[in-house]
């Protein structure tokens, strides 16, 4: 590694340093052909005297980066990016290290594409343990249609934002909707009573909900692990397919 390299950290991010980084991520995507991951924060409500970024200039031209996103106060998850001329001189180690010498945190995660082999193999390397694959699904709505036996249930639904299956007063299946654009929503925390699970009220009531909602969007989104079996397995028995999928590892502390 070059001696006048010069490692830096910041607290605060700057406009012209959020593009250098953007700039450099972006070059790096196009020349693994890859859409990594990538994650930064602007301000932080935990640890906000903590750096946010760790970077390496030479003659003021980014060279390597890594971010830090703060999930809660015993988890994080990182990035790290350099430019593709300077992979061989070790500068993530380098940030890496930076970090590491300034974070005791529990648990650090970072997400990958998983076709990025030579990122995996660093990140085993620096005692990184393969945690999940992370995927991104999606359904056209057009294709539901009204449960034929909706049964004692009642859907209700908060301003379109919160669903609910109610049965008797008792809540047995709900989720969150949040509108991604004009033509997405965005489906999380599904959730169905512990004791009413495995019953098929999963189903009928994603597929109810669904069809009330493809009268004003086009497609529903959602995040699922692939080692949480029985959710992903729902999701593709609805007809969602697989849009796009990471790999997460973590370093415990």
């Amino acid at each position: 590694m070059k001696s006048n390299y010069i490692f830096s950290k910041t607290v605060q991010l700057n406009h012209t340093l959020k593009l250098q980084c953007d700039d450099l991520y972006n070059s790096c995507c196009k020349y693994d052909n890859l859409n990594h991951p990538y994650c930064i924060e602007d301000d932080f409500d935990i640890f906000p005297k903590s750096p946010r970024l760790y970077y390496v200039e030479l003659k003021k031209q980014l060279l390597g980066f890594l971010s830090v996103y703060i999930i809660d106060s015993n988890s994080l998850e990182i990035s790290i990016f350099v430019h593709p001329d300077k992979r061989r001189e070790h500068i993530g180690q380098q940030l890496l290290g930076n970090f590491l010498d300034d974070y005791k945190i529990s648990n650090i995660e970072i997400s990958v594409h998983p076709n990025n082999l030579i990122g995996i193999d660093f990140l085993k390397k620096n005692n990184f343990s393969y945690v999940s694959t992370e995927l991104l699904m999606y359904v056209q709505l057009n294709t539901f249609k009204p449960p034929e036996n909706p049964g004692s249930f009642e859907l209700i639904t908060d301003n379109s934002s919160q669903y609910h299956y109610v049965n008797k007063g008792i809540k047995i299946v709900s989720c969150n909707i949040s509108k991604f654009n004009d033509d997405f929503i965005f489906i999380s925390d599904v959730e169905t009573l512990k004791e009413c699970r495995g019953k098929g009220y999963g189903y009928q009531f994603l597929q109810e909900v669904l069809f009330d909602l493809s009268h004003m969007y086009t497609s529903a989104l959602l995040h699922v692990s692939k080692e949480n079996t029985p959710a992903y397995n729902l999701y593709r028995k609805l007809g969602f397919q697989i849009k796009d999928s990471t790999v997460t590892y973590a370093l415990h502390q």
